[in-house]
């Protein structure tokens, strides 16, 4: 009996699915895990249109004085926790540093235009040195949100520094106010995958940012969690916006990017059909190309109870 190359293509396109959680099967709006992308600039050229992921209502926008700070590459990143599990692929969405001292709207990209409770999850990585050299003028600073058109978003979370502390945390924000942000109690480990999940309700006054959920019951997590009054009414644009990456030292690494309208559509976890699939489809194929492997001569000894 040999591994054919139909069982082995069963053996890739399982592991991929499985990997990747129940997110083939939840009711999502939109999911990006940058598997189709060729290595290399997001968008390459002006006017190019990445349009990889299921759902979506347009391509990735890259600012085009950027394009080369945003990249695919060969990266994995993978989290597991309780019944969750995360899968990004063999490659991620890399944002290197930039000339964005003041702030930039680096990238945005459309689901659609969306009325109601919203929740937004990502796998991240932060760089290996995050600098704080005196508040939040010159802290690194990394913005995830979402608004009506690609702009400071007015519901967001991200990773910044508190004004003059050394360290940096996870933050959720309301308006485009630094001042009305909450912070985390947790420092960013840069050595560290997260499954980050915002929340945007209240009629979008209201974000709460959740991190490392080991469920998909949202009741079961505390939340990072700030209210105010943003002003918007419809959200319609994902905007990742940075501010003051040095060279060579601030790359995050973005990867399994969902937005849907619970908590359970943007936190995978694999279903136990799939988990079966997986040792059947996985386990088999594996097994079946270390008996051709068997050295000459060897006989099979048949089990004798």
């Amino acid at each position: 009996m040999r591994a054919t190359p139909a069982l082995l293509a069963l053996f890739a396109a399982v592991c991929v699915l499985t990997g990747s959680g129940a997110s083939a099967l939840a009711s999502l709006i939109a999911q990006d895990d940058f598997e189709s992308y060729p290595i290399g600039q997001l968008e390459p050229d002006i006017g190019s249109t990445p349009s990889g992921g299921i759902g979506w209502a347009e391509p990735w926008d890259v600012l085009n004085s950027e394009r080369s700070r945003v990249k695919i590459v060969s990266h994995t990143m993978s989290y597991i926790a309780g019944t969750v599990y995360s899968h990004g692929g063999l490659q991620a969405l890399r944002l290197e540093p930039g000339n964005d001292s003041g702030g930039i709207l680096l990238l945005s990209r459309s689901p659609g235009t969306l009325t109601g409770t919203v929740y937004v999850s990502m796998l991240l990585q932060a760089p290996t040195i995050l600098q704080n050299t005196g508040g939040n003028t010159t802290d690194d600073f990394l913005q995830f949100g979402m608004d009506s058109s690609v702009t400071n978003p007015r519901v967001s979370g991200g990773v910044a520094h508190p004004s003059g502390n050394p360290n940096p945390y996870f933050f959720a924000r309301t308006t485009t106010t630094a001042g009305n942000s909450t912070f985390g109690s947790t420092v960013v480990d840069p050595a560290q995958t997260y499954l980050v999940v915002l929340k945007f309700s209240g009629g979008y006054d209201r974000t709460d940012v959740y991190i490392n959920p080991t469920s998909n019951d949202e009741s079961a997590h505390t939340p990072i969690t700030r209210t105010g009054t943003s002003g918007a009414t419809t959200l319609s644009q994902l905007i990742f916006r940075t501010a003051r990456h040095e060279s060579g030292l601030d790359w995050y690494y973005i990867d399994n990017v969902m937005v849907g309208t619970t908590f359970a559509d943007v936190v995978p976890i694999p279903e136990p059909s799939a988990f079966a699939l997986y040792l059947t489809a996985c386990i088999l194929p594996l097994a079946m190309l270390a008996g051709r492997r068997r050295l000459p001569g060897a006989v099979f000894q048949p089990p004798t109870e």
